[in-house]
């Protein structure tokens, strides 16, 4: 008896409905679903041209198949089998309602009519059969060629392509049998024959026997050969009836039919590899594609084929350079001299290949990005997508003018869910939908070589509505590998603004892409600084689709836009709530690796939103591992700033960090001329001078002589924070200075004259263009209260020589009083009500304290907090601070 993948079932064992067991393995209708199940049930049509971006086949759910072996694989089935027919035995099996709802599978195209199953002329084909089957059974000798002939006549028509499902398995065991004890005497078309009929017929496992047999028959023949051409000093011809080319095509074709059933045969790729110097360019490109399938689990014989194509480059034409592409494609590094090689070839036909095959020339030239070569490789194709996309765009704005675009929208909607089908199914789909003549059942692999020699494919330049809505699509998937670099031309950047301007009027089509490339898009766009309103459609979409996100194939997608909106400073309320309750779920969160939660971390405070829960959360997670942060200085840096700028100041974290940056300095371990660690010690001595821990730890002298050795005040490069350090460390630790190496550079950070002139610049706070417009509307407020109250007062106070801070109002200057407006530049945001309303920060802390140590009484206004309140309100709130400090008014 046959036997019904386990797999299948258990996934549907609960759509069972009375079924009867026996029925269920002589249904006309069953049939083995593969892992590409479609509704067609046609022999693959691999049309090597066609580029598929996306992988098909997961070499994690292949089945392996080993001739050594086989004994067990067969005997353990069979056990898992009986296993099955124990459970499904029971009372709920016994009605015979299998049609009406037990179907494990909707009906399928391929499947077999009730009508073809009763026609009579298909029934006399299998009685025949059977009959002829009956004869050899009972060993009639000098039969079996003929029997075979005979049945793979009838195999060949058309109708008759499903016989082996009616046959029964007593029948297909004798057939069989046959088969393999003739393998030398059928001919290549019959072989071709048999295993397209059997893929045809979904029967996995007569697949999986057929394979074993045949590859364990070539395997004896060929060993044979060897020992005879031994004994006769190799002039011994063996007597076959399939050439050594016929015998290669047959492999690559038997190899494609268990690759699309998901079984892994290595003697298959051990037997083509020792081939491979024998095959013709098609063949080689046939075995390339197959070794591609399972990555790295066949990357040991795709090496070979690699140094064979470059061998024979010149051999190539432009059809099989594209499949060479496609399978090298996941090591493109390591097959970089293939592509090196062949890609002149490529640039001369630039403008004719798909937008499915830019896409993996985008993503080759992105993994080899540092080359020139590969620049201009990224630029042509911009170039092309360019001219495409905006012929495109005049062609819609014409058909609006003529009042079709109200079938834009419709035209989204049909597509909405088919975002991920292929333009190669729309040019096939006639195809598909034809019968099959016996020239296609025999020649299935002759006809996927003919195919490299067609230019079947979708031109970018699409025609019709369905056609352009598809190319309009996966052009807006290119942005992912169009992010800004400086070696990139401008046909970059214009492709980029081509395709903005298309999304802006045309919106709708977001919603045809996956998750994924919708982050892909934000990270396009935020790469070359754009402030665009378009990042709240591309997060509205995110956020309605968050489970999508959440469970995407790449684990850290959620974090993915924080990462980058942080660099524009780009605010969105309802992705930053489900960013924060991911982070509160600790199982979302263990998703990430160390480095990936420093970056969010940092990133998180760049965006200046304070959520106290969820920093403890990130600093404590991270902690957890600082044995593996400490051994980066950028991290370390990247670390305490990102504490210090909250003013989080976690006891453990700077206790830790502040001993292992002294054993640092002490044992040498890096150059104090590298830039990168001297902008680490700037954030680094920031933080702790944040943390006072430059009044509490000793040697702090040794992190300032690090931070300020061989600067020049001249550099405007970190200057205001090299002058806030420099002015704390004089007025809070100056007996620590006496013997400090890099003094006179300290000094020469508080007399400089930029002291005065970048201490207002807030230059590096132009994300937010209105911070100080705000500020100073705040201040003239307050000068306008104080006016009506009346008060004197003095506009922007230097409250000593050179002081790194201002005091915007000045009330009393001998009792020392003053106003500080902190506006955006200085607060930040709060996610509760998405105002910029919390002032306790790293700098306002430190502002605040130092002005403190020079006798100043600052009264601290929050801006936020200001502009939420009416006239009588700020009145009332500048009383009474002028109570607390005892100012008459």
């Amino acid at each position: 008896m046959r036997k019904f993948s386990l797999k299948t079932l258990s996934s549907r064992i609960s759509r069972l409905n009375s079924v009867h067991t026996q029925k269920f393995f002589f249904c006309n209708k069953k049939y083995e679903p593969f892992i590409n199940n479609s509704n067609e049930f046609n022999i693959p049509h691999n049309n090597l041209g066609d580029v598929e971006f996306e992988d098909q086949l997961s070499s994690a759910i292949t089945f392996d198949i080993n001739i050594d072996n086989d004994k067990k694989w067969k005997k353990q089935e069979e056990i898992e089998y009986n296993n099955f027919l124990k459970n499904v035995q029971t009372q709920r099996f016994c009605n015979n309602n299998f049609n009406q709802e037990g179907n494990l599978e909707e009906p399928q195209n391929g499947d077999i009519s009730q009508v073809e199953v009763t026609n009579p002329e298909i029934k006399k084909t299998v009685e025949l059969v059977q009959s002829i089957l009956d004869k050899c059974e009972i060993n009639e000798e000098g039969k079996d060629e003929t029997t075979i002939e005979t049945i793979f006549d009838n195999l060949k028509i058309e109708s008759n392509k499903y016989i082996l499902n009616l046959l029964g398995d007593k029948y297909i065991n004798i057939f069989f049998s046959i088969i393999y004890k003739n393998l030398e005497n059928v001919s290549y078309n019959n072989l071709i024959i048999l295993i397209n009929v059997i893929y045809e017929s979904r029967q996995k496992q007569l697949i999986r026997d057929f394979s074993y047999e045949y590859i364990k028959f070539i395997n004896k023949k060929n060993s044979d050969s060897v020992h005879n051409n031994n004994v006769s000093g190799g002039n011994n011809l063996e007597n076959s009836q399939l050439s050594e080319s016929d015998e290669i095509n047959l492999c690559l074709h038997i190899l494609d039919i268990l690759n699309n059933c998901s079984l892994y045969f290595s003697e298959y790729y051990d037997y083509l590899v020792s081939k491979i110097n024998k095959m013709n360019t098609d063949q080689i490109v046939l075995f390339s594609k197959e070794c591609s399938k399972h990555s790295l689990r066949t990357k040991h014989y795709l090496d070979k084929v690699s140094n064979i194509c470059i061998e024979k480059i010149n051999n190539f034409d432009i059809k099989h350079v594209q499949t060479l592409y496609y399978s090298f494609h996941r090591f493109p590094k390591e097959y970089s001299k293939f592509y090196d090689i062949s890609l002149n070839l490529i640039l001369e036909n630039i403008t004719n290949f798909d937008i499915y095959f830019y896409h993996l020339l985008l993503k080759i030239a992105n993994n080899l990005k540092n080359e020139q070569k590969y620049a201009k490789l990224t630029s042509s194709i911009a170039n092309k997508i360019n001219v495409s996309i905006t012929q495109i765009r005049k062609n819609i704005n014409c058909e609006a003018n003529n009042g079709s675009k109200k079938n834009d929208e419709k035209l989204v909607a049909d597509h909405k869910n088919k975002m991920n089908e292929q333009c190669q199914e729309i040019i096939n789909s006639s195809e598909h939908n034809s019968e099959m003549g016996e020239g296609e059942l025999i020649c299935q692999d002759s006809n996927k070589i003919d195919k490299l020699k067609s230019n079947n494919v979708i031109d970018i330049n699409a025609n019709n509505e369905r056609d352009i809505c598809n190319t309009i699509v996966e052009t807006i998937k290119c942005l992912k590998y169009l992010e800004y670099r400086k070696n990139n031309d401008d046909e970059v950047k214009n492709a980029v603004n081509t395709i903005y301007e298309l999304i802006n009027d045309h919106p709708e089509y977001l919603n045809l892409l996956s998750v994924e490339d919708i982050v892909y898009v934000l990270v396009c766009f935020t790469s070359y600084n754009k402030r665009i309103v378009l990042y709240n459609n591309l997060l509205d979409i995110l956020c309605e689709r968050s489970n999508e996100v959440l469970h995407a194939k790449n684990i850290s997608l959620w974090i993915y836009p924080i990462l980058y909106l942080s660099k524009i400073s780009w605010f969105h309320g309802n992705y930053f709530n489900f960013l924060f309750n991911c982070i509160k779920d600790n199982y979302v969160l263990s998703r990430l690796n160390i480095f990936q939660l420093l970056k969010l971390l940092s990133s998180i405070v760049k965006m200046n939103i304070y959520d106290e829960q969820i920093y403890k959360i990130l600093i404590e997670k991270l902690f957890s591992e600082w044995d593996i942060i400490k051994k980066k200085f950028v991290d370390i840096s990247t670390f305490l700033w990102s504490c210090a700028y909250v003013n989080i100041i976690y006891k453990p974290l700077f206790d830790e960090a502040y001993k292992s940056i002294i054993n640092m300095i002490d044992s040498k371990s890096f150059s104090l001329d590298n830039a990168i660690y001297k902008n680490c010690f700037v954030n680094i001595a920031w933080a702790f001078i944040v943390g006072n821990y430059h009044k509490t730890e000793k040697d702090f002298d040794k992190i300032l002589n690090v931070t300020f050795l061989n600067r020049d005040p001249n550099d405007s490069q970190a200057f205001k924070r090299l002058h806030q350090i420099a002015d704390a460390c004089f007025k809070e630790i100056p007996n620590c200075l006496v013997n400090l190496k890099s003094l006179d550079i300290l000094y020469k950070y508080c007399m400089h004259e930029k002291c005065k002139t970048l201490r207002n610049d807030f230059n590096i706070y132009k994300k937010e263009k209105d911070a100080m417009k705000i500020k100073n509307k705040i201040i003239d407020e307050i000068a306008y209260i104080l006016k009506k109250i009346p008060t004197s007062y003095q506009l922007y106070h230097e409250p000593y020589n050179n002081s790194p801070y201002i005091i915007d109002i000045l009330l009393n200057q001998n009792q020392k009083i003053g106003i500080c407006v902190y506006g955006k530049e200085h607060l930040m945001r709060t996610l509760t009500n998405s105002h910029w309303d919390y002032m306790n920060t790293g700098f306002t802390s430190l502002q605040m304290r130092i002005l403190a140590s020079h006798g100043w009484k600052i009264i601290p206004i929050n801006g936020g907090e200001w502009l939420k309140l009416n006239t009588e309100q700020k009145k009332t709130h500048l009383q009474e601070y002028f109570k607390k400090y005892s100012i008459q008014v």
